[in-house]
């Protein structure tokens, strides 16, 4: 975790995080859309549905890429001085989130709906096992500590 490294809250770092639920708030519609379109089977019901769940899912990506900048570039606000750093280095998840739900909906949209289906399983994986952060930003931790 991310947020076990803040000591304080300050204004903006509210609205980042308020950036970030109003997001993971949004996610169960698209997903409901997709998995009613999956289900029909209407191939361009799904392709449609992968855009819009790519969609949301990058902007979630995008407010988690606003959090990072946001912190990293304040220490004030976290508990160690090595925290900053850490942050900026695991910060890099955030804009390969963006990237690849985008490229996944217009794989999916013009290419091959499963393409997206693939990129969305396999991108929840990724961001599970690098919970605890990228290998080098656990480098960076191992070295503060």
């Amino acid at each position: 975790g991310d947020f076990k490294r803040i000591r304080a809250v300050d204004r903006g770092l509210f609205w980042v995080n308020l950036l970030i639920l109003v997001t993971v708030v949004a996610t169960p519609f698209p997903t409901a859309v997709l998995a009613t379109a999956v289900r029909e089977g209407n191939v361009a019901d799904i392709k449609t549905a992968v855009v819009l769940y790519a969609i949301i899912f990058a902007l979630n990506a995008v407010a988690w890429f606003c959090f990072f900048q946001y912190v990293w570039r304040r220490p004030h606000l976290l508990h160690r001085e090595g925290d900053a750093h850490y942050l900026r280095v695991d910060g890099r998840r955030a804009p390969l989130g963006v990237v690849s739900y985008a490229a996944a909906a217009v794989l999916g949209y013009v290419l091959n709906p499963l393409i997206a289906l693939v990129i969305f399983v396999l991108l929840p994986i990724f961001y599970g096992v690098t919970s605890e952060g990228l290998p080098s930003a656990r480098a960076i931790d191992d070295e503060v500590r």
